[in-house]
Order: structure tokens, then sequence, then C-alpha cells
């Protein structure tokens, strides 16, 4: 009902995080860790809408364990990979581009019906 603010908040820390991207003084780690928060803040949100999508719409076990799937292996990315900015981008590309084709796979399923 009120996810809409967690959705803000949630883009709100990702543009924090991708800000402190170009700050030396910010430590990556850090920054790994807020990008992460706001993408699991930002899924959490859109999910936790779900109840209220058409029935043949609604999110399941097995959507929720896709999507944390991609996000893990995007955290992981982003903790493992600092030696370069590219790292941290490759991951966060992957949680959402992946969250994403998860999302167009359940449309199409649903579409192809």
């Amino acid at each position: 009902m009120f996810s809409h603010y967690f959705i803000v908040i949630a883009v709100n820390l990702i543009t924090v995080a991708l800000k402190f991207l170009e700050n030396p003084e910010a430590s990556y780690p850090f920054t790994a860790v807020l990008m992460i928060a706001a993408l699991l803040l930002f899924f959490a949100a859109i999910f936790s809408d779900s109840i209220y999508y058409h029935e043949k719409y609604r999110f399941g076990i097995r959507d929720a364990a896709a999507s944390c799937g991609f996000l893990l292996i995007g955290a992981a990315i982003m903790l493992l990979v600092y030696s370069t900015i590219y790292g941290f981008l490759i991951g966060a590309l992957i949680a959402a581009g992946g969250n994403f084709v998860m999302l167009l796979m359940k449309y199409k399923e649903v579409w192809d019906k």
C-alpha cells in the first residue's frame, strides 16, 4: 500500500551509490553494500505489491527465488571485483537485468496462453 515510498527511497539510494563511485573518499565496500541494499529494497517493494496484481501476474516462490538469485550473483560480483569500477557496474547490471528478464519471461508466459 505504501510501497511507493520505498521505491522512491530505493531509487534515491541507487543515485547516491552511483555518485559515491566517483568520490575517492567513499569506501568501495560501503558503496557496494549501499547499492545492494537499495536494489533489495526496490525489488522487495515491487514484489510486495504483487497481491494487488491480476491473479495471473502474481509472484510466487519461484519468482522470488529467481529474483534473489540474480541479486545474489550481482552482489557477489560487486563485492568480489573491486579492483575496477566495471565490476560494480556489471554486478548492478546483472541484478537489475536478471530481474527484468525474469519479469519479461513471466509476462510472455501469460501472454502466450
